[in-house]
């Protein structure tokens, strides 16, 4: 049945392209459309000549010249309809008619015969399940079922060790993955009492709840908030949201100042700014004053506008030479003031963009040094010195020693686990490295490409 609808749809195309093409033209041959033109420009003349636009002996001769191509154009006209009485002559014969659909029917059965030799003609639809059988199962809805899994198996262990206070961390962090925010919250604030030194925990059980509520700053979240910023004032989330509940309460004066006082103690740049900047707008609408403006990109580090403004007259080589020179003025300042981190920081980037791994590495590393509880630096410094790693031999000890202490300072990161779970796993103890990487795996997003990788490299371990 589903072949003769085919059919029958191919034919009516073929039709409905052959009934052109099998009439008659109907248009006028060359030697009358010629006749018409010459007509119309002998009436242009006549008019031009009548309104005084052309001189009389001008338009006298361009009638004659004209006249002269009419005659000629009408004699080719009489030979035309001589010749196109002529079967043997005549180009709209039953020969033209014939090749017109022979072409066609060729075609349609030549791509039918090589459809049906190559193609597969008879083979069924797949339906939504067998394709996602055949993609392995892995889809958004799976991913987020194996989290829940994990989820729900890392809750579990935490029932039978529930002292693990970064276990509960991680809990409350996979569970705010799946938008399970008041179970969030509460995993959160498990971790809390048994790691009362970290604000930040506290800080996220209120943003947990704050979300639970769909943006609502509830009494439980804001005794959260003020929780962690006892333990320390700076934390940005706490004491934005403290701000927004008193905007909440109509206290527009405390949360305009608040959030003022917060973006004065922001770095230039700091990625919540803009949206700062927008609520702080809104509170200084209610007030009825004008909103304080605070500065939403980085601070300028780099070169100056009349250092781009002649590096845009140089040629490729001279504006390479250019940025090198400003990276050495950079590293020749350093030397000046060594203990400058932020330089160390810059002048790593500055490298890494150049090319110069080993330079990039040795600059991040005395950052590290200099910061040795700053987590970017410490990771700048492990990766930096990961790209100077031949690629296929085991990652150094000393690289692995240093993305461990990546994760004393934070026990999630996913690279601070994936390495150290590597790290066991060069020496021979896979055992190790189950957990480290079961416990990066709980913690990445349910679309997170790594999970697929992680999730292989698991399956490879149980085969060992």
């Amino acid at each position: 049945m589903l072949w003769m609808s085919f059919g029958v749809l191919t034919l009516a195309a073929a039709l409905a392209l052959l009934f052109p093409l099998w009439r008659s033209p109907g248009r006028l041959r060359r030697g009358a459309y010629d006749i018409e033109v010459y007509k119309a420009q002998l009436r242009e003349v006549n008019l031009d000549a009548a309104s005084g636009a052309l001189p009389a002996d001008e338009a006298d001769a361009a009638r004659l010249e004209i006249e002269r191509r009419l005659l000629r154009a009408g004699r080719a006209r009489d030979a035309e309809d001589i010749l196109m009485k002529e079967p043997a002559m005549n180009y709209q014969t039953g020969a033209r008619r014939l090749l017109i659909p022979l072409v066609i029917v060729t075609v349609l059965a030549g791509a039918y015969f090589l459809y049906d030799e190559l193609g597969s003609p008879r083979m069924p639809d797949m339906p939504l399940a067998g394709r996602e059988a055949a993609s392995g199962g892995v889809t958004p809805a799976v991913l987020a079922g194996e989290l829940s899994t994990l989820a729900d198996n890392l809750a579990a262990r935490l029932n039978e060790v529930p002292d693990d206070g970064d276990g509960w961390r991680l809990l409350g962090r996979t569970l705010q993955e799946l938008a399970r925010y008041r179970e969030a919250a509460t995993a959160y604030a498990r971790a809390a009492e048994l790691l009362p030194s970290d604000g930040d925990l506290r800080a996220y059980e209120g943003e947990n709840l704050v979300f639970a509520a769909e943006g609502t700053v509830t009494p439980r979240a804001l005794k959260a908030f003020e929780a962690a910023l006892k333990i320390d004032h700076g934390i940005p989330a706490a004491r934005y949201y403290v701000g927004l509940s008193r905007f909440q309460a109509g206290q527009y004066r405390l949360a305009y100042d608040g959030w003022v006082a917060l973006a004065r103690g922001s770095e230039p740049g700091a990625p919540w700014l803009p949206g700062l900047q927008k609520d702080i707008d809104d509170a200084a609408a209610a007030l009825g004053i004008e909103a304080a403006r605070f500065a939403q990109t980085p601070a300028a580090v780099g070169p100056s506008a009349a250092d781009m403004a002649a590096a845009a007259e140089l040629t490729d080589e001279e504006r390479d030479a250019f940025v090198r020179s400003m990276v050495d003025r950079l590293a020749k300042k350093l030397e000046d003031n060594p203990s400058d981190a932020d330089g160390w920081m810059r002048l790593g980037r500055a490298h890494s963009v150049l090319g110069d791994t080993v330079a990039s590495a040795n600059a991040y590393a005395r950052a590290a040094g200099l910061r040795p509880n700053d987590l970017d630096a410490q990771l700048a410094s492990a990766h930096a010195n990961l790209k100077n790693v031949t690629k296929g031999i085991p990652v150094p000890p000393p690289i692995i020693a240093a993305f461990r202490r990546v994760l004393t300072l934070d026990p999630g990161n996913y690279d601070g686990l994936w390495f150290s779970g590597l790290g066991y796993l060069q020496v021979g103890q896979p055992e190790q490295t189950r957990p480290l990487w079961e416990k990066a795996l709980a913690g990445l997003a349910a679309n997170d490409p790594r999970r697929s990788v992680i999730a292989e490299q698991l399956r490879s371990l149980t085969s060992r």
